[in-house]
């Protein structure tokens, strides 16, 4: 049920601003809405640490160590600061240790020497030139040098060319040698990096013990933001400022409590039409299952619509159950949801989504057996009670099935815009119109594609249902009028497109079983005459292929299950999903969290 909103504007004296703010935030009832954003220093000063605090979260999100005392003094803004600094300077020293190991492996051939002794004897007219190259390239030399051979590694050469004049460079295959320190020195830099970079890593797991610290700091950024956002965007008329935003009915008398207690001015309106109103939506508890679904698919009716939670959550069980189809599977999905609640026990935020997969992993295990979908063993070799019933083994029966559940969800749809427009018998009369219709589309797609005759009655749904319709045709709007032929074409497509839930399904079996079949002949014919060869790959591809099946069944859901509800129902009904969720200007209580 979507809760009804009253439009306010909280008026105060502006140099009470703040405190009106704090004490509106305490409340926490008022969803604000802000004509425009209005950016300050602090503001950015917010931002800066906002955006540190999901850094360091995500440096020590995976890091387990033990806790150091000294950052257990620290508070969650020096936390944060010193994980992005350790993690900076880790990061520096890991470049510089890449580059000095580099510039030790160029030098690494040559040995230990003195690399201020080549600048001596160069100041004293001798020339030393290190050069690589493969054998051959010694007799390119020119002849007034001399040369000395210093290592030589995979057929290449490392040496020295000495001369007493000064050469051309092109002439030479010179290594890029670094020459501003020996090889000791660069062991000794090498260590002292690994050892700065290990007490960088034994920080990081040690402040990763703060990150309760952290979560903290950044909610209170966030927080942060939005208080200086709605404090900078309330509106001012001299002396006088005003912010405003929706209050959900049953929640106005605390902020009238809470006005009169602070000396705040409230106009209290209902919303217009055109006004962007946030949904708050109210679940019956034994339904709340069905929350997790729209807060992972991201999506929420607008003010002006309706609220389908029950009838979506009913129907998305249906349709996983018709989509993964099998009863193994159901049993697989049963044995680690019962892991996980028994892990979770304690965590509150999965109990919802547990429970929601256990009903829709009961849904499964259902229609897999009524059926016969048990890992898509062939039915002759499953217990009887797995065996299904003799009139879901045939294609066409299962596909009549699809179709009713079709129409019954279709005309759910129409039969709830009449329930919306009850008090105008035109309304009323055209949305049972509509309902005909669809049932007359029923019968026409069994005939099509489910085997069945076409009856008599299918042709009164129709004429009557088709007249009945024009009722609900607004003939003033001209929208109206051209989308009528459209909507009447697109509630036969709608109906027609629930045969996904027998397509999908059926592929999902012919998938268990042939991958059954490929198993069983390695197995059964081994491989390459190798000893239990055949057995290892015939279980391999067995279980690959229903691991694959889950996986794609799963993606089936999200794309068929959710489509179904929120397309081809939501637009008979008329639902665009257009709204966003009530967020009231609140404080968290840190300590709790």
């Amino acid at each position: 049920m979507i809760l009804p909103m009253k439009k306010v504007s909280l008026i105060c004296l502006s140099s009470e601003k703040v405190n009106a703010l704090e004490e509106l935030r305490k409340l926490g009832v008022m969803h604000v809405e802000l004509d425009a954003k209005v950016e300050s220093h602090d503001f950015f000063e917010s931002e800066k640490m906002l955006a540190s605090a999901k850094i360091a979260l995500a440096v020590v999100s995976e890091k387990k160590g033990t806790p150091s005392e000294i950052f257990s003094k620290m508070n969650g803004k020096e936390i944060v600061n010193k994980i992005i600094e350790v993690s900076d300077t880790k990061a520096h020293l890991e470049k510089k240790l890449d580059a000095l190991v580099k510039d030790r492996e160029k030098l690494l051939p040559w040995g230990e020497f003195s690399t201020n002794l080549i600048s001596e004897l160069r100041e004293n007219g001798i020339h030393v030139y290190l050069c690589a190259g493969n054998k051959d390239v010694i007799n390119n030399l020119p002849k007034n040098v001399s040369y000395r051979l210093i290592s030589q590694d995979k057929g290449k050469i490392y040496f020295a060319v000495i001369s007493s004049t000064e050469l051309m460079t092109k002439a030479l295959p010179i290594m890029n040698v670094p020459m501003d320190k020996t090889l000791r020195e660069f062991d000794d830099e090498i260590a002292d990096c690994k050892s700065a970079i290990g007490q960088n890593v034994k920080d990081l797991d040690s402040l990763s013990c703060e990150a309760g610290r952290i979560e903290t700091q950044l909610l209170e950024a966030t927080e942060s933001i939005e208080f200086i956002l709605n404090r900078n965007g309330m509106a001012s008329v001299g002396e006088i400022s005003y912010i405003k935003g929706y209050v959900p009915t049953h929640l106005v008398d605390a902020l009238r409590a809470e006005a009169k207690r602070n000396g705040w001015g409230l106009l209290i309106t209902d919303p217009h039409h055109d006004d962007k109103v946030p949904t708050m939506i109210k679940i019956p508890k034994i339904f709340m299952i069905a929350k997790p679904i729209f807060d992972f698919i991201g999506i929420a009716p607008s003010y002006h619509e309706v609220d389908i939670s029950v009838c979506f959550l009913f129907f998305f069980t249906l349709f996983f159950g018709m989509l993964i189809g099998d009863a193994g599977y159901a049993l697989l999905m049963m044995a680690a949801l019962a892991v996980a609640k028994f892990k979770l026990r304690n965590n509150e935020k999965a109990k919802l989504p547990i429970n929601l997969m256990f009903v829709l992993a009961a849904s499964t295990f259902i229609w897999g057996t009524l059926i016969g979908s048990f890992f898509g063993i062939e039915r002759h070799y499953l217990p009887f009670f797995l065996q299904g019933f003799d009139w879901m083994k045939s294609d066409e029966n299962v596909r009549f099935v699809c179709f009713f559940i079709a129409a019954l969800h279709l005309s759910i749809a129409h039969a709830w815009l009449a329930c919306i427009g009850a008090n105008k018998i035109r309304i009323v009369i055209g949305q049972i119109g509509w309902i005909m219709f669809i049932w007359g589309n029923f019968f026409l797609a069994c005939s099509l594609v489910a085997g069945r005759d076409f009856p008599q009655l299918a042709y009164y749904l129709y004429i009557i249902g088709f007249v009945m319709m024009m009722f609900a045709i607004n003939f003033k709007d001209i929208g109206d009028v051209c989308g009528f032929p459209f909507a009447v074409v697109s509630s036969f497509t709608d109906l027609l497109s629930y045969i996904r839930l027998f397509a999908v399904g059926l592929a999902a079996i012919y998938v268990a079983e042939n991958f059954n079949k490929i198993g069983e002949n390695f197995i059964k014919d081994g491989f390459l005459d190798i000893p239990y060869a055949g057995l290892v790959i015939g279980v391999g591809a067995i279980i690959f292929g229903h691991v694959l099946n889950m996986m794609l069944g799963g993606l089936a859901v999200l794309v068929h299950g959710i489509r179904l509800n929120t397309l081809e129902f939501s637009g008979q009904l008329g639902l665009h999903w257009s709204g966003f969720l009530y967020k009231p200007f609140k404080k968290t209580d840190t300590e709790t969290k």
